[in-house]
């Protein structure tokens, strides 16, 4: 009997995963081709549609657009956050130089309200989430920026999330330390400027606020900037809108307790975040 229920048990794990659904509209991400079908079976990452007068069409799961995954994740047939994850981690290594990505810290797609649970804590400013959408700006009564930070240990890390601005003077991407604010990038469509500051995270005269690099950048309201944030050894690279800063201090080097985004004035946006332990690639011959 005992055989019977594991061979049973091993049969329903490896046969393919048959479904009966509605019929809906699928569609190819990259030629925007569209399908009216209803999903009859999920194997080996190939759908089977079949369309209402009776034939069916196989199609690569990945090649369907991002509401088709989110279909198919909702009904157990694809895992969207890993993908999501593949996706990212692809283009990032694209793009950074001279970064080995490691361990997939942390990914939010703000698709609920953050919160402790998942180790967010947004005690100053007005913050919600909509569409996938992270937006804070300051609450008047609180005389304070607006603080979303995801708190957990961090050292040498790569974090990428978009922003928006929509009436904010300000946003940051700052990391904290046990002692205090450590730095990060600053954006600035007021002032027309990037800036990556070092704070006070000694809270002593031995650590002023200073800035460890400064340049003119036109920002543009109610447009979406894709940013990375470098924190390897002892220096911060930020990537934005096509241009490349580097600052380097002691203090980017120490270990980190919490990353966030910080709002002044009115509202901001971020969507799409990750945090990637990361490392410097070791050239060939120098170890």
């Amino acid at each position: 009997m005992r055989s019977l229920l594991i061979l049973t048990a091993l049969i329903c794990l490896l046969a393919p995963s048959f479904v009966r659904a509605e019929y809906r509209t699928w569609t190819e991400q990259a030629s925007g081709r569209t399908l009216l079908a209803e999903l009859r079976e999920v194997n080996d990452g190939q759908a089977t549609l079949r369309l209402q007068s009776g034939p069916t069409h196989q199609v690569d799961i990945k090649s369907l657009s991002e509401a088709d995954l989110v279909y198919l994740g909702e009904l157990g047939h694809f895992d969207l956050k890993a993908h999501r994850a593949a996706a990212t981690r692809e283009q990032l290594q694209q793009q950074l130089e001279g970064v080995v990505l490691g361990e997939l810290l942390h990914q939010n797609a703000f698709e609920e309200m953050i919160s402790g649970d998942t180790g967010w804590v947004h005690g100053n400013g007005l913050w919600s989430v909509e569409n996938g959408e992270l937006t804070g700006k300051e609450d008047p009564a609180q005389n304070h920026v607006a603080a979303a930070v995801w708190r957990a240990p961090l050292k040498d890390v790569v974090v990428l999330a978009e922003c928006k601005f929509s009436g904010s003077s300000s946003i940051q991407y700052r990391f904290d330390a046990d002692q205090g604010h450590l730095g990060g990038f600053s954006i600035e469509p007021e002032n027309k400027r990037i800036v990556i500051p070092r704070q006070n995270y000694t809270r002593s005269d031995a650590t002023p606020p200073t800035w460890l690099g400064s340049a003119p950048h036109e920002i543009e309201q109610d447009k979406w900037y894709p940013v990375i944030l470098q924190s390897i050894g002892d220096t911060w690279t930020i990537y934005f809108d096509g241009e490349v800063y580097r600052g380097t201090d002691p203090s980017c080097a120490m270990e980190k307790s919490s990353f966030g985004f910080i709002v002044a004035g009115e509202s901001a946006s971020f969507r799409h975040l990750s945090i990637w332990e990361a490392s410097m690639a070791v050239e060939a011959g120098s170890e």
